[in-house]
């Protein structure tokens, strides 16, 4: 009998421990928000060990764990934040020194990611590095005129942001709507801040095809880095997407309900097709800017670094939020895409029911971001082409735009002028294959996306439509061009634009790019590449050898 009451006990032990495990109720990250037009934030960066029940591992985080906290801001604040250092010295990291290559994995610094802020001085100058033990100070200046909406932090220095992204470092930056400006409906409906993290301990395969940069365990290696992983799985996906810390966690809602979950992919490699079978999904806006007006949808894309604001209406019941692969929507996402398929979500719709409305209307954007279509093409001068492509005969691979691995902040690809508008074609080469697009300072209007402005499917497989303001948008490989336009407004200075899968750009899928005043002179653009680039090297420094023997 005693055995008997054992096992009996045991049997409940895990039914409970089943229970607690799949039924987490779903946090919110902590939230820090700016006071009388000041928020000051000090971000601490440290080793942690993570610990859920499906994985565990050491990484380096935001403040002591995962996610960084959300940091709420208005338009016109100050935004002052202090980032301290606190990893260890590296004692690798000459192994690691190649550039274009992973290295320095303990170097840091910050990225407001989707905010139109400067790219220079103490701002958002991504070029600045805070070496272990260091501390750097930012500064900046929210406008007044500044759309309201959601964006985020992650660290940005090159060669290092794919580990530090995947080992978690990541958090929300919400911009509140105006009270007077914004329908009632809109402000009164509760809402949940969504950071979407990608956890991965394996090298994944594509349809046949098998990504080497996406590994955790590889991205320790490949960065010298001497901070052990030493990761514990329990199950054999080995592949996760955590949702503020929590796998697979539970939401509670009301019955006919809208509630709006402001999500942010911040992984740093999988794209993400959110489906929520048997319930309602409107998208409010993308990547922080509102829709010109609410998109009803059955499926929401979100590749790393963008973000979406979706209303969510359940009938009573059970559901479940998760990324699946379709093969319907191969042509668009792409067959050999990295996309990821598994749980984010379960939401759980109980109670009485509620009947609040959509808002009749989405608030309106700033008058600096005013419709682009119906504007005459650009001239040539203002008009830029970007082709991308990969090698991967090579180890590391080489990520390419237009022939060429990521040159350095002193060789910008192209030159513009504040009030000038620009227009942007891109094209990627890898048939199959994504590399979503994200420039800082300035969101951009789609003009064109697939070379059919009216392809519905394409639409409803991407969440991209023609006239959507982006700052982060799928690039497609294929026999076609994505285009888009904006007009560089308020902010000069060196910024760049990139693909935001991180080990893309952290292996050369950067450019940087100078924004002058309107009655500046531009800089010549000068490319220096391969070979060029270390024959010019030699040549500086003979010529520095030479003056030094002149003047001794």
């Amino acid at each position: 009998r005693s055995k008997l009451m054992m096992m009996v006990n045991i049997i409940v032990g895990i039914l409970a421990f089943t229970i607690v495990t799949h039924c987490e109720l779903l946090s919110q990250p902590d939230t820090q928000e700016s006071v009388d037009g000041l928020l000051l934030v000090q971000l601490e960066v440290s080793d942690y060990r993570f610990i859920s029940d499906i994985c565990s591992f050491t990484t380096r985080v935001y403040n002591g764990g995962i996610p960084g906290p959300t940091l709420r801001l208005k338009k016109g604040d100050v935004f002052n934040l202090t980032l301290v250092n606190n990893l260890g010295i590296e004692e690798y990291a000459w192994l690691c020194e190649k550039p274009n290559t992973m290295q320095h994995p303990n170097r840091t610094n910050i990225h407001v990611h989707g905010l139109h802020v400067s790219p220079i001085g103490i701002a958002d100058d991504i070029f600045r590095i805070a070496e272990p033990g260091d501390t750097l100070h930012y500064q900046y200046h929210i406008p007044n005129d500044h759309p309201s909406g959601l964006f985020w932090y992650h660290p940005h220095v090159h060669g290092c942001v794919s580990l530090q992204l995947s080992g978690g470092m990541a958090g929300a930056i919400i911009i509140e709507d105006d009270a007077n400006r914004t329908p009632q409906e809109l402000l009164d409906m509760p809402e949940h801040v969504l950071i979407l993290q990608h956890f991965i301990f394996k090298q994944e395969i594509y349809n046949g095809y098998q990504s080497t940069h996406d590994d955790f365990n590889l991205l320790v290696q490949m960065s010298c880095s001497d901070m052990p992983l030493n990761a514990e799985t329990h199950d054999e996906k080995l592949s996760y997407y955590f949702v503020n810390g929590q796998f697979n966690p539970t939401l509670r809602v009301s019955p006919g309900e809208l509630t709006r979950l402001r999500m942010v992919n911040a992984g740093h490699a999988e794209l993400l097709e959110l489906v929520i079978p048997g319930c309602d999904m409107y998208v409010l806006a993308m990547d922080g800017i509102y829709l010109s007006e609410i998109m009803e949808t059955s499926r929401v894309l979100l590749v790393p670094g963008s973000r979406a604001d979706i209303a969510l209406k359940c009938p009573d019941g059970t559901f479940e939020l998760v990324s699946k692969n379709d093969p319907e929507f191969d042509e668009y996402i792409g067959h050999y895409s990295q996309r990821h398929t598994g749980p984010i979500l379960i939401v759980e719709s109980q109670g009485e029911q509620v009947n609040n409305a959509l808002p009749p209307y989405l608030p309106n954007i700033p008058d600096y971001m005013s419709d682009l279509l119906t504007k005459d093409p650009p001239s040539e001068e203002n008009t830029f082409r970007m082709v991308f492509d990969h090698i991967n005969t090579t180890m590391p691979h080489k990520f390419l735009i237009n022939d060429e691995q990521f040159p350095g902040k002193k060789y910008p690809r192209h030159n513009m002028k504040i009030g000038q508008m620009q227009q942007y074609h891109l094209k990627n080469l890898e048939r199959g294959h994504n590399h979503p697009f994200h420039q800082h300072v300035n969101h951009f209007q789609v003009v064109s996306f697939r070379g059919d402005d009216h392809d519905s499917k394409a639409t409803l497989a991407t969440t991209v439509s023609v006239g959507m303001w982006r700052d982060t948008v799928p690039l497609l490989g294929g026999d076609y061009e994505v285009v888009f336009r904006f007009v560089p407004h308020r902010y000069t200075g060196v910024t760049v634009h990139h693909c935001h899968m991180a080990s893309h750009a952290d292996m050369g899928m950067v450019q940087a790019i100078e924004i002058f005043e309107a009655d500046e002179n531009t800089d010549p653009i000068i490319i220096v590449t391969g070979e060029d680039a270390d024959s010019l090297g030699v040549y500086v420094c003979l010529s520095m050898l030479l003056v030094l023997v002149l003047f001794c």
